[in-house]
């Protein structure tokens, strides 16, 4: 059974989640404060984490990711928030979370996020012991792990799903929309949470992200694996 913390003190929403997640089978905790989440997932084993943006005791978004991506790479993160605080989670995003949602939540488009998230982070490994080398960088299929002169460059799940699909269409330009449906597993297309993502991954493996020499842009298209 996945499972998964609630980080909410909207009690009526934190209820109409509990609910709704519990009756499509998943184990849910909650808490009320962003400081809590760290003490709660190393209380009991967590697969993701959905956070309301917008609680009543303010934190600093980018630092609760940050400090949540340090203990896992493959702890799901997904943000909640209003219209009005969209920026919020475009920060979340840069620092690492894996998707958001605006409010009112639609149940159903959560369970779905939640859904395909859970299947990004659970893929089953390689049988390949191939490596790929472009330049300096060596991306280690079996491991799915990438490293730079030996040393590794940390990829969350979704990254690594990212940078294999632009690798296997090398050359070719990949639209957002078939980035989105084949890394996000959704056929609703958010080129926000796309081009954020693809500009996270550039800061990792590009020497100049705004001169990049792998991760190319193709203007009206989308974006290709130059190299």
């Amino acid at each position: 059974m996945n499972r998964i913390l609630i980080c909410e003190d909207d009690y009526n929403l934190l209820n109409l989640l509990n609910m709704n997640l519990k009756n499509k089978g998943y184990e849910t905790k909650s808490v009320s404060e962003a400081r809590l989440i760290k003490e709660k997932i190393s209380d009991c084993e967590t697969d993701i984490v959905l956070i309301d943006l917008n609680l009543r005791r303010n934190f600093n978004t980018v630092s609760i990711v940050k400090e949540l991506r340090e203990i896992s790479e493959r702890l799901g993160i997904i943000l909640l928030t209003r219209k009005s605080g969209e920026s919020m989670a475009i920060n979340g995003l840069n620092a690492g979370a894996d998707d958001y949602l605006l409010k009112p939540v639609s149940i159903s488009e959560l369970t779905a996020r939640i859904t395909a998230l859970l299947r990004r982070l659970n893929i089953t490994e390689t049988k390949s012991s191939d490596e790929l080398i472009f330049g300096d960088l060596n991306l280690n299929l079996m491991e799915r792990k990438l490293y730079r002169h030996n040393e590794e460059i940390s990829l969350t799940a979704l990254e690594f799903r990212l940078i294999n699909l632009l690798i296997a269409n090398r050359g070719k330009a990949v639209s957002k929309k078939e980035i989105f449906e084949k890394v996000w597993n959704d056929s609703t297309l958010n080129e926000k949470i796309v081009d954020v993502n693809i500009r996270r991954l550039r800061n990792k493996i590009e020497e100049d992200p705004s001169c990049p020499v792998y991760i190319k842009t193709v203007w009206g298209k989308g974006y290709k694996w130059e190299i």
